[in-house]
């Protein structure tokens, strides 16, 4: 919606507010009028049309009546008055206006094309990226079932019971499972993204990729454990060492989406 400050200004202020503070009104009410119409029209619609030049704000800068002649800051200098009519004829524009890019932003895929050097990628690539944007609904699985391993091992180890828990054996082994998955899909996912400092994705896919590894030696040794029948103490070791490696991992990998100051105090 447009608005012509000539056409609002047409109703005289001091015939609806006889009183003799209707005279400082009236650059108080031009501002606000000013901005509404600066801001709902288009840049550069003021000096296109000719309607600054015609406007009453344009005619209150040169009569010294804005500011009014009791403001603190005194009346405006030629050059701040020059300097304003150039800002109304360019539409008024703000800084953030003119440094703002005319084109779209580029998006992560299109640096990552930039960077391999292809306008656009490939059919086979295209589908290994979005294969690997599972890592991120994979890897809540190994995290989840370890921990549930180490709480059932811990509630053995109270009850004091020698014989392999089947939960225990259940989480380790679908665990694993999901570490293993979680591990080659992270891979995936890293090549097609460049979230987060260099540092923390280093520590992240490396301790990824040993969790990974680390649980594939739990899975043995709990199956070793099932067939004979009898907890091991290196079993135990084993698994607790491993859920705290995962934790560790996922650790790094929340810093990369929330940042390292998400649990500032």
């Amino acid at each position: 919606m447009k608005i012509s400050l000539s056409t609002v200004w047409q109703v005289d202020v001091r015939s609806r507010w006889p009183l003799p503070w209707s005279r400082r009104l009236r650059p108080f009410l031009l501002i606000f009028v000013g901005t509404l119409a600066l801001c709902s029209s288009p840049p550069g619609a003021f000096a296109e049309s000719g309607a600054a030049a015609d406007s009453e704000l344009w005619g209150l800068i040169p009569g010294n009546d804005m500011p009014p002649p009791t403001a603190k800051a005194g009346p405006l200098t030629d050059k701040e008055k020059e300097t304003i009519h150039a800002w109304i004829e360019s539409g008024a524009r703000s800084p953030e206006d003119e440094s703002a890019p005319t084109s779209p932003q580029a998006t992560p895929n299109d640096s990552v094309a930039k960077v391999s050097g292809q306008k656009e990628l490939s059919f086979l690539a295209r589908l290994v990226r979005w294969i690997g944007k599972f890592h991120v609904l994979v890897v809540h699985f190994p995290i989840a079932l370890f921990l549930e391993a180490v709480f059932a091992e811990l509630l053995s180890m109270w009850r004091k019971e020698r014989t392999p828990s089947s939960i225990v054996r259940f989480c380790v082994l679908l665990g694993a499972a999901g570490a293993v998955s979680a591990a080659g899909l992270g891979w995936l996912h890293a090549a097609f993204s460049a979230a987060g400092p260099r540092q923390i994705l280093f520590l992240h896919r490396w301790l990824g990729t040993s969790a990974a590894v680390w649980s594939f030696g739990t899975v043995i040794l709990s199956e070793c454990d099932a067939r004979a029948r009898h907890r091991s103490k290196t079993f135990r070791i084993v698994l607790f060492l491993g859920a705290g490696l995962i934790g560790l991992a996922a650790h790094f990998g929340g810093t990369l989406v929330f940042g390292q100051d998400y649990f500032k105090w």
